[in-house]
């Protein structure tokens, strides 16, 4: 099933000049491994560019690992993302099931404070600890991250961390709302 998906986005079929534009910013920057930072309102296919870019890069035979953070604890996202070890039981981690391939995070904005810390050291330090694991752990993975809402808004509210903002942001890429390319919309069907 997952193949079907990834062959459905070998073409990023477009009538749209603003939807043209992305195409030709996604493919100028597939080859970069730099953190992507995807902006767009519900529904207009940040999940969708994140895998095209994803799928064109050097490293697309590499895992592409989604977390959707709407909805889970702060346990379960620090889980999510790291991975953690018990006595008998080591669970990896998106960070780490993505190695030298793509974790994308859906809806950032979600993503706790004390998590977003860690995060941010993750990014910096290039490496990472499982949750109570005591061995370092390589980061490798490219991150790419999406949000629906302003996060220059959030940041300024204190409600999301500026260095990860900033660690996240190397490249925008902000996908137009549905209403602006009507004209897409037979290519969605």
């Amino acid at each position: 099933r997952l193949k079907k998906l990834d062959q459905g986005l070998a073409a990023f079929i477009v009538r749209n000049p603003a939807m043209e534009k992305l195409r030709e910013n996604c493919i100028r920057i597939c080859g970069h491994r730099a953190n992507v930072l995807i902006f767009g309102e519900c529904g207009v296919g940040k999940e969708t560019t994140a895998r095209y870019i994803h799928k064109k890069g050097p490293n697309k035979g590499e895992n592409f690992v989604r977390v959707n953070l709407a909805g889970l604890s702060s346990d379960e996202q620090e889980k999510e993302l790291f991975g953690f070890e018990s006595t008998n039981k080591i669970a990896y981690g998106a960070l780490e099931l993505a190695q030298k391939g793509t974790a994308f995070l859906k809806d950032i904005t979600n993503l706790n404070y004390n998590t977003q810390a860690k995060l941010v050291r993750a990014m910096e330090d290039k490496v990472f600890f499982r949750c109570k694991g005591q061995d370092a752990i390589p980061l490798t993975a490219r991150i790419m991250a999406s949000s629906k809402k302003n996060l220059d808004n959030l940041v300024s509210k204190e409600q999301f961390r500026e260095d990860l903002f900033y660690q996240l942001n190397v490249i925008p890429l902000e996908i137009p709302a549905l209403r602006e390319r009507r004209d897409e919309i037979d290519n969605l069907l």
